[in-house]
């Protein structure tokens, strides 16, 4: 017997975006997963989840389940001097759930410069190292009037021009990053 849904008041609620993430093979890649402005004084963000991350070949039981927050608002006046590591640290929060030490991906923010525009749009791209597979992204949600998530876009074979990458922390501890000792 199916679920029963109760208290559904939108097909939001039911329906979810999502994407399975194509193969890389011999080089690593990068995926545009959405596009972000600063919302001014409102709320601008967005949240998904990334599941099934791990190298070529990896035990399924080992693989990394990911929660990405992305806030948009401020990173116009926080990166008026451009955009480093720790502002972004601040506006994309990535966190691994799962096997922590899987390195085969990575967010990050490249920002887009457009003539007479006074805020900062930026896009949120995904890095993935060769010979990974099975990756799927979700959004879980997201503020429509300032953010879109692209579940169409193709694998790009050169690295973003003006790419920051974000820390990716483990769910357990937020005082240290992947791959660090405790």
């Amino acid at each position: 017997m199916g679920a029963i849904y109760t208290n559904i008041q939108s097909t939001k609620q039911v329906r979810q975006l999502s994407r399975v993430i194509p193969d890389v093979s011999t080089s690593e890649s990068w995926l545009r997963v959405a596009y972000m402005k600063d919302p001014g004084q409102s709320a601008g963000n967005m949240s998904f989840m990334l599941n099934g991350a791990g190298g070529y070949g990896s035990d399924p039981v080992a693989l990394s389940n990911d929660i990405i927050q992305v806030q948009a608002r401020g990173i116009t006046t926080d990166s008026a001097s451009g955009l480093t590591t720790a502002i972004v640290n601040n506006h994309l929060q990535h966190t691994s759930i799962g096997d922590s030490n899987v390195a085969s991906y990575r967010f990050g923010l490249v920002p887009i410069t457009k003539s007479g525009n006074a805020t900062v749009d930026f896009y949120v791209y995904l890095a993935i190292q060769a010979y990974t597979s099975g990756m799927s992204i979700a959004l879980l949600s997201n503020s429509p009037n300032y953010a879109i998530f692209y579940t169409d876009e193709g694998l790009e074979s050169t690295e973003p021009t003006g790419i920051v990458y974000a820390t990716k922390y483990r769910a357990y501890s937020d005082k240290y990053p992947t791959g660090s000792t405790v």
